[in-house]
């Protein structure tokens, strides 16, 4: 058995609840101002925090276990609604 695959839960548990943790906070504060000014910015940042979230575990993923995993593109990046 590898060291790394045995030292990847160890790095993967504490971040996935941090991640966890912040997205349902922020969705709950969001959500809750939504009729405020105040609210969609902060549904925006839980959106761009869920991205960067998934993007850091798969650079973890990749360099731990290597293993080439990729994120899917975004509508903007595919260049149409429907696929």
């Amino acid at each position: 058995m590898d060291v790394r695959s045995c030292g990847a839960p160890a790095l993967h548990v504490p971040g996935g609840i941090l991640y966890f943790v912040a997205l349902v906070t922020f969705l709950a504060v969001g959500l809750s101002l939504s009729w405020t000014i105040v609210g969609p910015p902060v549904l925006l940042v839980a959106m761009y925090l869920s991205r960067w979230a998934g993007d850091t575990e798969a650079w973890l993923v990749r360099h731990l276990h290597a293993m080439e995993l990729g994120r899917p593109p975004t509508t903007i990046e595919r260049g149409s609604y429907r696929s």
